[in-house]
């Protein structure tokens, strides 16, 4: 008989029993329980492990576990560790824990009976732990992955059904082909930190899929934000940065993404179909956008509040190339207070020229492109696409909005010609209220 970890209080709580080559050696981590020599069916445990520990099997947690500092946990594959829901526990981790599950043989964290969501705490990821999570389950927790300045890496898993998913703050993420979904709240919150999410879904969520705020600067590729049955697919808040590429955020009851004060790029994603904007930036927002499809939404981008999203100005490689039509209301609004123009140039409108109502408030989007943009490895193939000159005749637009109190914008074509011009306001009995503009004017759309 070997005690092989014991608790920072010195009551030992595991044993490892030896075996024979036809009757192999089990493990029992835990106090109480039933054993056998095929296996133990449920094994209470709770402490702190403060050495090394192999956990395989199936193990009941009936109340806070720790793993110390210097501790290094291994779980085997197969391995179920159920939480006791009478009586909440939380599994934190100060030192090491990996959990290396294989598909078809994943490791299951989650409550014992009741699973539901907040049937126990989570996994509480202690700062300077590192934690490793291959093909595991993680379901019914208040949190599923909670963390504060730790290094987390989750491959092949699935955080299901929780109230939150994730919550890292400061945390060196690294996830890959794993999904955060059917939580209460956010499938995942980032506050600041850094790392990368790759083909990783959040799906079926009720507030959020991924919420990065605070200076998050992660990188996001071909993840998918979709299905979040009350709010947002994608949250980007207070300067943070994420690198959104060739992502999905589609069928969302909100926005597809919410930009708010910070700067995210938006590059060969599709963001379609969701209930209400594609992509709403709000608060001196400044998100650029190149390459994506937008449509089927309410209105494509709208900004508010002072934001000013960057969709092309010709200048800019990060911006211009979109592909935005289709959205119910208007491909692109602008609602700012101080109505400063958005500069919407070198994008596809779903025809050419533009038709119905594409644009509310102060847009400029001439010169567009006359096709749909064609994609190639990293930018367009040689010779696809030409850009629209100069407008042929002089054209008035419509007042947007309309009806209006107290300001309106009318754009305006001039052709390659230029000339003089003459903009004046008349009322229903014809005549002149003021004049806006007298004299020569450049060609292009104002």
């Amino acid at each position: 008989l070997e005690a092989c970890v014991a608790s920072c209080v010195g009551q030992v709580f595991a044993f490892g029993f030896g075996g024979t080559d036809d009757d192999p050696s089990v493990e029992w981590q835990g106090m109480g329980g039933n054993l056998t020599r095929n296996g133990i069916h449920v094994q209470p445990f709770a402490g702190s492990i403060a050495e090394g520990a192999t956990l395989s099997g199936r193990f009941l947690i009936t109340g806070d576990v720790t793993i110390e500092a210097d501790a290094t946990v291994s779980i085997l594959p197969d391995a179920t560790i159920e939480f006791d829901s009478d009586a909440h526990p939380v599994l934190e981790v100060y030192g090491q824990l990996s959990a290396l599950g294989q598909p078809g043989s994943e490791i299951a964290f989650r409550p014992d009976e009741e699973r539901t969501a907040g049937s126990w705490v989570g996994i509480d990821l202690k700062p300077g732990s590192i934690a490793t999570l291959t093909s595991c389950l993680i379901s019914g927790a208040t949190v599923g992955i909670k963390g504060s300045q730790a290094s987390l890496t989750v491959a092949g898993s699935s955080v299901l059904g929780n109230i939150v998913g994730a919550r890292l703050a400061g945390c060196s993420l690294d996830a890959a082909t794993s999904s955060f979904s059917h939580s209460d709240s956010l499938g995942m919150y980032l506050n600041g930190g850094d790392g990368i999410i790759i083909d990783c879904a959040f799906d079926g969520n009720v507030e959020a899929g991924l919420w990065c705020d605070n200076y998050a600067s992660h990188e996001l590729i071909r993840d998918s934000f979709v299905n979040t049955t009350e709010g947002d697919g994608l949250r980007c808040y207070r300067h943070s940065s994420a690198s959104v590429d060739t992502c999905t955020m589609s069928q969302n009851a909100g926005h597809g993404a919410l930009v708010f004060t910070s700067s995210p790029n938006f590059r060969f994603c599709t963001i379609t179909d969701n209930g209400l904007n594609g992509a709403l930036c709000r608060r001196l927002a400044q998100p650029s956008f190149c390459w994506n499809t937008i449509s089927g939404n309410t209105i494509g981008v709208s900004a508010e509040s002072g934001a000013n999203p960057h969709l092309g100005d010709g200048v800019n490689a990060n911006t211009g190339n979109n592909s935005i039509m289709d959205n119910s209301v208007a491909g692109v609004a602008n609602y700012t207070s101080n109505e400063q123009p958005i500069s919407v140039r070198y994008n596809w409108w779903g025809s050419y020229p533009p038709v119905g109502r594409p644009f509310i408030g102060n847009v400029r989007y001439y010169p567009c492109l006359q096709q749909p943009p064609v994609y190639g490895i990293g930018g367009r193939i040689a010779g696809d696409l030409e850009e629209e000159a100069a407008p042929t005749i002089f054209r008035l637009g419509h007042c947007s909005p309309n009806p209006f109190n107290p300001v309106t914008s009318v754009d305006y074509d001039v052709p390659d010609s230029g000339g003089p011009i003459d903009i004046s306001v008349f009322d229903v009995a014809g005549r002149l209220v003021t004049t806006l503009y007298s004299g020569y004017h450049d060609p292009g759309t104002h």
